[in-house]
């Protein structure tokens, strides 16, 4: 009986894929992404939403203007990870926008928690807006837009009094999750 269970772990452990995602120090390179082109509003009046971090992933992924790559985000030139529960939607950000450090913004484009099937980091999704939810970071307005893509099981819901009748407790987890992931001092990793 031990026997089995040992072959059984040995081809477990032998399927085992390295780990070869962008913050891995095997492919630690920077994904290069032209979005000169894209849109922030699509001709359907939904928005463009440049992913930066796929759903589930704990490592922070940003996409660096200057450079138009999508780079991982780094505190004292270690590579940036929550140290909390992996993110609980796509996280990304809409193309050509910015959040006025005059007007109490952050100065980065406009961030927008997607919700719908996991995306990679660096694609683009169309979405519609249903909300937002208004958090401070520092003292500086960090607004997260909720949306849903437009090509997902979750596209029919039209607005948040929808996404709570149909997916009670979403709400509740996001919010939880984004005035949380930091720890409690507030300052993250």
């Amino acid at each position: 009986m031990q026997t089995k269970y040992i072959f059984l772990l040995t081809m477990l452990v032998l399927s085992c894929k390295p780990n070869t995602t962008p913050s891995s120090p095997i492919n630690n390179v920077e994904k290069s992404i032209d979005i000169s082109n894209v849109p922030a509003i699509t001709p359907d009046s939904m928005i463009n939403v440049l992913i930066e971090i796929p759903a589930g992933t704990i490592e922070k992924n940003e996409y660096d203007k200057t450079n138009n790559v999508m780079a991982i985000d780094s505190i004292d030139g270690k590579p940036r990870k929550i140290d909390y529960l992996g993110y609980p939607a796509n996280y990304g950000m809409i193309p050509h926008t910015l959040s006025r450090v005059e007007e109490g913004g952050d100065g980065d484009a406009l961030d927008v928690i997607v919700l719908g099937n996991r995306v990679e980091s660096g694609e683009i999704v169309a979405c519609r807006v249903l909300g937002v939810l208004v958090l401070k970071d520092r003292g500086e307005t960090d607004d997260k837009l909720i949306a849903v893509q437009a090509d997902s099981p979750m596209a029919r819901v039209t607005d948040l009094a929808d996404l709570k009748k149909n997916y009670p407790g979403i709400l509740d987890i996001i919010e939880t999750w984004f005035t949380n992931y930091k720890g409690t001092d507030g300052k993250g990793k």
